[in-house]
């Protein structure tokens, strides 16, 4: 009973020390592929909407070009916006996990 008992415990200091901040880092870091994809397909969006922009800078007919290029620019603008927000956001996330992962152990 005795060997049962220290094994047990045993088991369970392996399962706290060991496997659970393995766990945790897991969990972490599948959070951080999805804010990594996030960012790839803002930073996609952005180029699209700057390529965009400037095909449309470049074209002859200045009657069209106008309305379109002020749809753009506020295309272009917003997709600005949205990745410094989202960049600013996922390292506070990453800073965030880092300070809890320390706090922990």
């Amino acid at each position: 009973m005795e060997l049962k008992n220290d094994l047990k415990n045993d088991i369970d200091t392996i399962n706290s020390k060991l496997l659970q901040p393995c766990i945790d880092c897991k969990n972490y870091t599948n959070q951080l592929k999805k804010t990594l994809k996030k960012r790839d397909n803002y930073k996609l969006d952005y180029e699209r909407f700057k390529t965009k922009y400037d095909n449309l800078l470049n074209k002859k007919n200045n009657i069209i070009k106008d309305d379109l290029l002020i749809k753009s620019d506020n295309e272009l603008s917003q997709s600005i916006n949205v990745c410094y927000l989202f960049f600013i956001n996922s390292y506070l996330l990453i800073y965030i996990y880092y300070i809890i992962d320390i706090s922990k152990y």
